[in-house]
């Protein structure tokens, strides 16, 4: 009974992240989704894929719960682009002072051959 609630827990979580209604989501998987929803019914297997299908869920995580949604995943890609955006503000940076760091470089060497 708990992983029935478990299931349906995640199916209505999965639904309303992407926005749906019951009636939308059933309509698109051929069925009602009420009785799923609120842990009256074990949704069988092949209705289960369908949800995950058209919700974009892998169906692992409304079974076990353990792999990465996609959830996770939009919040980690969005997490890694803000990185690599710091990333490339930093190596910016670094080229200026490198660039900065070569003309001091040069004009002692350039002093140096002068007073030779």
């Amino acid at each position: 009974m708990e992983r029935l609630m478990e299931i349906s827990e995640r199916i209505k979580k999965a639904r309303l992240f992407r926005g749906k209604t019951q009636k939308q989501l059933g309509k698109l998987i051929g069925g009602s989704i009420i009785n799923y929803e609120n842990g009256k019914e074990s949704p069988p297997v092949v209705i289960l894929y369908r949800i995950a299908k058209e919700l974009n869920i892998k169906v692992e995580w409304f079974i076990l719960g353990k792999i990465e949604s996609t959830f996770n995943i939009r919040e980690k890609i969005i997490n890694y682009s803000n990185q690599i955006s710091e990333i490339g503000d930093q190596q910016k940076s670094l080229r200026r002072r490198k660039n900065s760091l070569n003309k001091l470089l040069k004009k002692a060497k350039d002093e140096i051959r002068f007073k030779q």
